[in-house]
């Protein structure tokens, strides 16, 4: 969502202003959307943005994707004393046909997480009342022995 955002604020500035320049010339025309086409998309609840580790990477991938920045995918870490919310803003995946749902492994300054055929490969994240950032900078200030993903 973010990337597209931001390529369609510029796109849109550009059609704006010609669109306006050819209201006051006169030479825009009006083109009806047939009302058959028009559809609504739904509501995102906070349940919707909760990552579920039992599906497949290119799903999980896709839903962090389309929820970054706004209004974040997330996912719940646990160890045996605490529980945590964790924000995930950028990721890449591995398929590799190994079921690690929900494990936390810590591989070249990256959080992975694994899932049901392999892993997501987390680039920026977001600790409960932290602030955004790298996973290598993340993991120096966080121990994630003993943690699992929910």
């Amino acid at each position: 969502a973010g990337t597209v955002h931001d390529r369609l604020m510029t796109i849109g500035a550009a059609l704006l202003t010609e669109t306006i320049q050819k209201i006051f010339n006169g030479t825009a025309t009006k083109k009806p959307q047939p009302q058959s086409q028009v559809t609504h998309a739904p509501k995102i609840f906070k349940p919707d943005c909760k990552i579920d580790w039992t599906k497949d990477a290119l799903p999980i991938f896709n839903t962090i994707r389309g929820l970054s920045p706004y209004p974040t995918a997330y996912t719940v870490i646990k160890n045996e004393e605490e529980v945590k919310t964790l924000k995930i803003f950028k990721v890449d995946y591995q398929v590799n046909q190994s079921n690690q749902s929900g494990k936390i492994k810590i591989e070249n300054d990256l959080v992975w997480i694994g899932c049901s055929n392999g892993w997501i490969i987390i680039h920026e994240l977001q600790l409960e009342g932290k602030k955004r950032m790298h996973s290598a900078a993340f993991i120096k200030g966080f121990d994630f022995e003993n943690w699992h993903a929910e």
